[in-house]
């Protein structure tokens, strides 16, 4: 389904209703020096994601499914959909637990800390 825009008051609502989500992006320069910020939404709502490959995906390993064709793109949006919900539960934990070292705090912890050691 295409929903068209959606009021940003109502974004999470419908993210919510997703089985998978899906991060397409082409390989180019633009996508080697990007951090997705959708992909940490996705995360954060218990959303599994299937995605193209990107520069830096690596660090999300078990988080994510990525295909490298329109294949394996397709295999892995099937078994993110037959998955049982005990592995389902599991996966959730896991990515709560990750994402406890990725917030927004965390990230302007790092910045400064780059720039006192510029000094």
């Amino acid at each position: 389904h295409f929903l068209g825009p959606i009021p940003y008051p109502e974004v999470i609502s419908e993210i919510r209703c997703l089985d998978v989500a899906l991060i397409p992006h082409l390989d180019n320069p633009i996508s080697r020096n990007m951090d997705p910020m959708k992909l940490y939404l996705f995360l954060g709502l218990g959303i599994p994601i299937v995605s193209t490959r990107f520069s830096g995906i690596e660090k999300f390993g078990e988080f994510i499914h990525v295909g490298n064709d329109a294949e394996s793109i397709i295999h892995m949006i099937n078994k993110v959909l037959n998955q049982d919900s005990s592995d389902l539960n599991s996966w959730r934990e896991k990515v709560l637990l990750f994402l406890k070292d990725h917030t927004w705090e965390n990230r302007v912890s790092d910045i400064f800390n780059a720039i006192d050691n510029m000094r």
